[in-house]
């Protein structure tokens, strides 16, 4: 099987299932890696508002699989709706008294809302617990990466992408996401690369978890 028709047969699957938010990303996951942009967009959109957050199915998903960074990763693939900016504060701020929001990938979670609202200094304070655990590859260079953004390091920011990428391959390869859409592309690289792209810093690098052609389509 070639690549294009694994990418055709996993967005035929999940496209046949129920209309939850789950699916729908998994089917925009595979539009992108397919170069379908807008339908990839609208797919990420329809996600997002079939969430309905805590009343939707979406969200009950996504906290059942302690998932809450893809609340702020859907409204950065979506294109950020205005009319989402205010829930997802909200939603945000009530998994804070979770019990599984202090997690890592919680932190990461409220890191990525910080920076797209520009409060750098609470980005920070929460990529800390990221960077104090390198053993965990994929959250040690998320941490770095926030970090290189906050301080408009391009040669640091390459290097951390570099290092996120990597760890991404491994999971994509070996790992939990071996036999999943979300294996096809980094959702935290492509998230943080779109927030650094806006503060001015460049996208060096080429990999195929990283489409640089979908961070374009999203700032046009």
């Amino acid at each position: 099987m070639n690549t294009e028709q694994k990418y055709i047969d996993s967005h035929d699957f999940f496209k046949r299932e129920p209309d939850w938010s789950y699916a729908r990303l998994m089917v925009a996951l595979c539009l992108i890696k397919l170069q379908k942009y807008e339908s990839a967009k609208n797919n990420c959109l329809v996600a997002l508002e079939n969430c309905s957050f805590r009343g939707g199915p979406g969200y009950q998903t996504f906290i059942f699989t302690s998932q809450i960074e893809k609340l702020p990763e859907l409204f950065v693939f979506s294109g950020q709706p205005e009319s989402f900016h205010k829930t997802l504060i909200t939603e945000l701020n009530e998994y804070k008294k979770d019990e599984r929001g202090k997690s890592l990938i919680a932190h990461y979670a409220y890191a990525l809302q910080n920076l797209l609202y520009g409060e750098d200094v609470e980005a920070l304070t929460h990529c800390e617990p990221l960077v104090k655990r390198p053993k965990i590859k994929d959250m040690f260079a998320i941490g770095e990466t926030i970090r290189a953004i906050v301080e408009k390091d391009q040669q640091a920011f390459d290097k951390a992408l570099d290092l996120l990428l990597l760890a991404h391959r491994g999971m994509a390869k070996q790992g939990s996401l071996r036999e999943s859409p979300e294996g096809f592309l980094s959702m935290p690289g492509i998230s943080l690369s779109y927030i650094a792209y806006s503060r001015g810093l460049s996208i060096n690098t080429v990999n195929e978890y990283l489409p640089v052609s979908y961070l374009d389509f999203l700032n046009k």
